[in-house]
């Protein structure tokens, strides 16, 4: 029967050696090859950055934020789609978001002309990356931005105590709006009874409150003060309290 084969094939059964030898070769080529394609899809993967946009789907907003308008939504939106940017090294593509339950602030603020500013302050959840940021929204009454610069702020949670995903190191960007500018911001609308708190201009961390017009405290005073910080989301850390009644004013009305 071996005498109608080839040379070869016959030279090749007379040292199977040969053919053990060969055929792990071609093993080890076969397995070389298939790494080095699986290198290079990961390499030409790790190349790609994340989208500029993502869909970012929070399932309860309108029944959280319900005047928001389409416009106001896709802002939020896009900012964060930003920040997931910043925080993502690859590239997800429909995302699905919550607003929680828990640490979600809404105060209602008069302006002027019957008309009034809707604060929301609430913590954005997406499980499937196991990422929360902190979302704070200035609505009109007619579910517009209430200001064009920082109606809408999105950064990473300020009170460690809010966190959930105790392993996600978050990223702010490099300029952003703090808490100390957005209490500033609203600190002369406080509802304090007879207390008045307005922000010092060069450092807004600095509280200025104002005792004139009650008999309370200044512990009484920084108790309530304390407590709307909180009502709008954020923790005590960072702020400073300067008391003064009308004995500390000077000839101009001035601190």
């Amino acid at each position: 029967m071996n005498e109608n084969l080839p040379p070869i094939i016959k030279k090749a059964l007379e040292h199977p050696l040969l053919i053990i030898l060969a055929f792990f070769q071609l093993l080890f080529i076969i397995m070389f090859i298939v790494a080095l394609v699986r290198y290079t899809e990961k390499a030409d993967n790790a190349d790609q950055s994340p989208p500029d946009y993502f869909d970012v789907n929070i399932t309860n907003l309108n029944s959280k934020v319900e005047n928001i308008n389409k416009e106001a939504e896709e802002s939020l939106n896009s900012m964060l789609s930003n920040i997931i940017n910043n925080n993502t090294d690859y590239s997800p593509t429909n995302i699905n978001a919550t607003i929680r339950d828990k640490y979600f602030f809404h105060k209602t603020f008069s302006t002027t002309d019957d008309q009034y500013t809707e604060y929301y302050n609430f913590i954005v959840d997406i499980p499937s990356l196991k990422q929360e940021y902190q979302v704070k929204l200035d609505l009109t009454s007619s579910g517009d931005a209430a200001s064009p610069d920082d109606a809408f702020v999105v950064t990473c949670i300020e009170d460690k105590d809010h966190i959930a995903y105790k392993d996600f190191t978050c990223k702010n960007f490099t300029q952003y709006v703090d808490k100390y500018e957005i209490i500033s911001q609203y600190a002369t609308q406080a509802d304090l009874g007879y207390i008045n708190i307005t922000s010092n201009l060069d450092n807004n961390r600095i509280l200025y409150v104002d005792m004139t017009s009650t008999d309370e405290t200044e512990e009484q005073a920084k108790k309530k003060v304390d407590a709307w910080i909180k009502s709008m989301g954020y923790s005590l850390n960072g702020f400073q309290y300067e008391f003064y009644d009308g004995d500390n004013l000077d000839s101009d009305g001035n601190i």
